[in-house]
């Protein structure tokens, strides 16, 4: 969902699963699964990737250990062996040069001491990520 109606934003967050928002109604069928039968959890895991204009510190986790336990999430839903640490390295190196960011950006904490491109940045690496594993996309701008 792309565009500048607020509309777009309150779907797409009750899509994913917010906890703000109740249905009281209906059913969402996406890859033939009722999207509101399932946990935020699973509809990531189903495909569903939301990208914010603030996004939020994670004081203590690494970006590397953030970026292999979301990458590891998808795989395990596939059946895939996880991907150990140097796995994961190599894996995720050569995708830093997507976001222009240096290998030592790896071991910050998630967003924290970011500048506001840092975190864009940030974003569009996780989606580098998991993109392989993405049915659906939003990029939210309010």
């Amino acid at each position: 969902m792309v565009g500048s109606l607020l509309c777009k934003h309150i779907h797409y967050v009750v899509l994913v699963g917010h906890p703000d928002y109740e249905v009281t109604g209906g059913t969402v069928v996406f890859k033939g699964e009722n999207l509101l039968d399932m946990d935020p959890e699973e509809r990531a895991l189903a495909g569903l990737f939301m990208s914010f204009q603030s996004p939020v510190e994670i004081p203590g986790v690494s970006n590397i250990d953030f970026l292999n336990m979301a990458y590891n999430a998808q795989r395990r839903k596939l059946g895939l062996p996880e991907l150990g640490p140097i796995e994961f390295y190599g894996y995720i190196s050569p995708k830093l040069d997507i976001v222009n960011m240096k290998i030592d950006f790896l071991n910050r904490n998630v967003n924290e001491g970011f500048s506001g491109g840092e975190r864009k940045r940030n974003e569009i690496l996780q989606l580098a990520v998991c993109i392989q594993f993405l049915k659906a996309l939003s990029i939210v701008i309010s």
